[in-house]
Parts: C-alpha cells; structure tokens; sequence
C-alpha cells in the first residue's frame, strides 16, 4: 500500500520545484491523508510577489472543516488539487455516489490501493500563458510513478476539455464515452454555426465561429485529433447544465 503522506510529501516537493517560474514566488501546500469521506488531498497555493510583499494567486476552498477545491469557475480560481481515492463501493457511497469515479479501463488488475486524480482549476490571470498547468501535470506525473501509483487521471470540465486532449500529455479517454462523443459531434457539425453562438455567451472558452474546415468524423481514441472548437463547446454545455465532466487517464 502505497504511503498517502509520502505520496502527497513527494507531489508538493515535485511540484515546488516545477512551478517556481514566472510570476510565482512562493507556493504553499495544504494537504489531509484523510479529509471529507475518507480521501487524500493535496491543494498548492501559489504566491506572486509584489513590492517586496506576497500576495494570493489563489482562494481556498472549503468543504467543512476540510479546506480543498470547492465550486469553480473563471472568476474563483482555486489552487491546484490533486485527490487520492480508493474508489470503493464504500468510498463511493459516503460520498454521495452510486457509481465509480474511475472507469474500469483505467483501473487496474488487483491493485486495491488508491487513484491519484487532479481536479481541473482555473489558473489566475496572472500565470495564465506561463505553461504552469502543463508544468504541474508533469511535476505530479513524475511524483506519481515515484510514488508507485499505476495511472494518473483528471476530470475535465469547461475549457479543460480541449486542454487536457493535447498530444503532448499522452491522455485517453474511457471508451465508454466515445459513443457521446462521436454522436454530439455529428450534431455539432450539423449545426456548428448555432451551437458556436449560442456557446460563446456561455463561456468565454469559445471566442466566436471558428471558421477551420471540421473533419467528416473524430476518433476519440486520438483525443489530440478532436478538434478544439467541439470540445470548447462542450465544455459551455458543461457550464450550462451546471454538472459534467470528461475524464481522461493514463497508464503508467
């Protein structure tokens, strides 16, 4: 069993050493071996410095007394969170849940210990155009495989969506949801001037027609090959409904 203080120890010291660039001076971590229903979380908070003084790049979330990412959005931007999950019927259920967090594929075989997940944030202006997402992907991926853990996995919502389908990062997507995929891209091309519109008033993701010829079909298995403008659109139907994310996950 791998040991959650080690684990999360090795991600922050990871991820102190990736993201000490651009604007950031300083990164603090809250972290719990046990928080809100029995989970593992890390949460990094980074620190710009001004006029000799710091100031916050983040809020804190709050789930009780437990301190972790709480409601998202553009205009709240969090820290960056990782979570560590058995995925248990048990864990499932405390949590409200009636079914797994982790899709099937990406779990594996006799292996009963926790999934390290990062949850989608949405970075300050400020460090926004730095690459430091990117970097800290890489800094908890390295973390992970030192840690022992058998795959990474992040839940996407908004404009993660076209984010995290990026070639460089190696990601799948579970097949269970490629049969969604392909039919709402068929209805998006169908109409892809009307969901576009009616897109950009939701998310400020979506900037408007993007005039690109679409490909006749996507292949989710090649999640970088799906063009941005469907998954940013999707994402605003995230945004709408209030709930929805895509998973992606990769095996180490």
């Amino acid at each position: 069993m791998i040991s959650r203080e080690a684990a999360l120890e090795a991600i922050a010291i990871e991820v102190d050493q990736a993201l000490r660039i651009g604007s950031v001076a300083q990164i603090k971590h809250r972290g719990v071996t046990n928080g809100l229903f029995g989970l593992g979380g890390l949460e990094s908070h980074l620190l710009g410095l001004r006029n000799g003084e710091y100031y916050s790049l983040h809020d804190w979330g709050h789930y009780g007394d437990i301190q972790a990412t709480s409601a998202l959005s553009p205009e709240l931007p969090r820290g960056f969170f990782i979570a560590l999950k058995t995925d248990t019927p048990a864990e499932n259920e405390s949590r409200g849940k009636n079914r797994a967090s982790i899709p099937l594929e990406a779990k594996t075989l006799n292996y009963d210990g926790d999934y390290l997940k990062i949850d989608w944030v949405y970075p300050h202006k400020e460090i926004q155009g730095l690459g430091i997402p990117r970097q800290y992907f890489f800094a908890v991926e390295r973390a992970a495989k030192k840690a022992g853990y058998p795959s990474i996995h992040i839940d996407a919502t908004n404009n993660g969506l076209s984010y995290w389908a990026r070639k460089e990062f190696g990601l799948k997507i579970p097949k269970a949801f490629h049969p969604t995929l392909i039919d709402g891209f068929k209805k998006f091309k169908a109409k892809q001037k009307l969901f576009t519109e009616q897109a950009s008033e939701a998310s400020p993701y979506v900037n408007g027609l993007d005039e690109t010829e679409l490909p006749n079909d996507i292949d989710p298995n090649e999640p970088h090959t799906i063009p941005r403008i469907f998954m940013d659109v999707l994402g605003a139907i995230f945004i709408v409904k209030g709930e929805g994310h895509l998973h992606f996950y990769k095996k180490f």
